[in-house]
């Protein structure tokens, strides 16, 4: 799973706002890129980000990925991120949670152990004993999702990633709300005009 701190947010998921009852995951690229572009001229008229009236906020019914015009069939593209964080897991999901988990707990290993120990009070786990303890409680609280997103965030900011379909130029980009997954490639290559005959995901 390609987790970079460089492309995480520094917003936490209970400052997202939830997605509208009717949402379908469709989301209209021009407005949103439109919104970006006036933030960003903004940015420089502004003192500071805080005051800037057009900033946009993470939120999974208006965030589009960037798909240029002759790639995507529409100015419709899809962004079904918000599914991630509901219902049931299938067991192949399930299976990506378990990854990103050994990852977690490697990126704890190589954090101190003063570090270690912050975490564990602000995750409401026992934070005495040895660091290899401490991992343990922290690898333990982790099944639960509650749990996982909390150290998921201490570690890597809040969340987030890229998603890039390219072949050798960049086609589509997308900024993730949550980590990577097989579902915001899925999104991509569905908002496309031309489904391509080969695609290689190094997704693991």
């Amino acid at each position: 799973m390609d987790l970079h701190k460089k492309g995480v947010f520094s917003t936490p998921f209970s400052d997202i706002e939830p997605v509208p009852e009717d949402f379908t995951g469709e989301v209209n690229v021009e407005d949103f890129w439109d919104s970006v572009s006036l933030e960003m001229i903004a940015r420089g008229l502004t003192p500071s980000n805080r005051k800037n009236p057009f900033t946009v906020h993470p939120s999974y019914h208006f965030w589009a990925p960037w798909i240029g015009r002759g790639t995507r069939r529409s100015n419709t593209v899809l962004n079904t991120e918000f599914l991630k964080a509901q219902g049931p897991r299938h067991s192949a999901e399930a299976d990506d949670i378990n990854v990103t988990e050994d990852r977690l707990s490697n990126e704890l290993m190589n954090l101190k152990v003063d570090a270690v120990r912050t975490l564990c009070k602000e995750c409401g786990v026992d934070p005495s004993g040895s660091k290899i303890d401490l991992i343990l409680r922290l690898r333990s609280e982790m099944q639960t999702r509650q749990a996982y997103d909390k150290v998921f965030e201490k570690i890597w900011g809040a969340s987030g990633s890229l998603a890039v379909i390219m072949c050798p130029a960049v086609y589509s980009l997308k900024c993730n709300i949550r980590a990577e997954g097989p579902r915001d490639f899925a999104d991509m290559l569905l908002s496309w005009k031309h489904m391509p005959n080969i695609s290689v995901y190094d997704f693991a």
